[in-house]
């Protein structure tokens, strides 16, 4: 649930001010400006960044902030400090760069380039780049991270997140929102853990990279692997800036011709052996090409499409296989239909194959239907 914080926003900015006051007399924990009076530098290094003895960034210093409104300019990149004079930053506190949390301030405002400090980050406060809006596309988690708050990352532009390789707990709905596609998990052991909690607003967004391979039945490559996200479809590719998405024209790798007695096609459970498709959802990592035959070539006699007159007529349907060239015996279905005493009587003659229907049977499981 998005909180409200317009109504709190004048006390925030009290707060604010009092804590610079505060800071600057105990001997400075915020970097400032060189000189207030040049004009804002697009140097992330010129912002005053307001941090605590503990190492945790607070926000900004109002002041600076009144003054770039005077400017008329209302975006800050946010390329956070790994260190605020001497003290190296371990945290990012709870509501620290929540634009609305300045509106008073700097109408308008929007943060944008959020970089992570390099080393040393343990906690992400809950809020803290709730509605965050910049440029790219993916954020990288350092692997220093031990705790996520609730919403930290809730409504952010970010299309690709992914996840620290580390035992990091996460707050409740600590990402989500319209533009997120992809929270990727370093691997299996995270994603199973994490599947199970709700620190996503979609648990399908929740996935993990694996290495997709392509492979006969008897576990013969087929094709390079190559890299795959669980649970997104398989025309899902990364991007050159990390990103992941759908390739419209994407192809499965081409398998031995079906023109013959045989269909190939890939499958993740050779037992359904249900055929995929560049959109199918990704349930393994390994593709297998099985085959199933053919089905027959079926052709029909003229007076298939008779109307009954109550005269005698012969319907014919004639089904043809490549298996047929092996057996002497035809394979044509006569349907011969007469008048008896006043109703239809449809007689049936039916030859079938021994070959035929042997090879049918040491493909039963792609055949469910078949019978004796």
């Amino acid at each position: 649930m998005r909180m409200s914080k317009l109504a709190v926003l004048p006390l925030i900015s009290a707060f604010l001010s009092f804590s610079v006051l505060f800071v600057a007399l105990a001997g400075g924990l915020c970097v400032h400006a060189s000189n207030s009076a040049a004009p804002f530098s697009d140097d992330s290094a010129d912002i005053p960044f307001l941090c605590d003895e503990n190492g945790i960034l607070t926000g900004i210093a109002p002041s600076w902030l009144e003054d770039l409104a005077a400017t008329g300019e209302t975006t800050v990149r946010l390329i956070l400090p790994s260190s605020v004079n001497g003290i190296p930053v371990t945290g990012i506190g709870p509501q620290a760069f929540l634009a609305e949390r300045y509106e008073t301030l700097c109408p308008g405002l929007q943060f944008t380039q959020l970089k992570l400090p390099d080393t040393g980050l343990v906690s992400i406060g809950e809020y803290a780049f709730y509605g965050y809006k910049g440029p790219q596309d993916v954020l990288f988690l350092p692997d220093s991270l031990q705790t996520v708050g609730s919403y930290a990352f809730y409504d952010a532009s970010f299309t690709t997140v992914y996840l620290p390789d580390s035992e990091t707990t996460y707050g409740e709905s600590s990402f989500g929102g319209a533009s997120l596609r992809s929270l990727i998990c370093p691997n299996q052991d995270i994603y199973i853990r994490l599947s199970s909690q709700n620190i996503v607003d979609s648990p399908d967004k929740l996935t993990w990279i694996l290495t997709l391979q392509f492979q006969d039945e008897d576990g013969w490559m087929l094709a390079s692997s190559r890299e795959a996200l669980h649970h997104m479809p398989l025309n899902y590719l990364p991007q050159q800036d990390g990103s992941w998405a759908a390739q419209k024209d994407y192809n499965l790798p081409p398998l031995a011709d079906s023109s013959g007695a045989y269909t190939w096609f890939w499958v993740f459970d050779t037992e359904q052996a249900d055929p995929v498709s560049p959109s199918t959802l990704i349930s393994g990592n390994v593709l297998t090409a099985v085959k199933r035959i053919s089905p027959p070539q079926i052709t029909f006699g003229e007076d298939i499409h008779k109307v009954y007159d109550g005269t005698h007529a012969v319907l014919s349907v004639n089904a043809h296989h490549i298996f047929s060239e092996h057996i002497q015996r035809i394979h044509r279905i006569s349907l011969a239909v007469h008048d008896e005493v006043g109703g239809i009587q449809i007689d049936a003659h039916i030859v079938h194959s021994d070959v035929f229907y042997g090879a049918a049977q040491r493909h039963r499981r792609f055949l469910p239907g078949l019978k004796q």
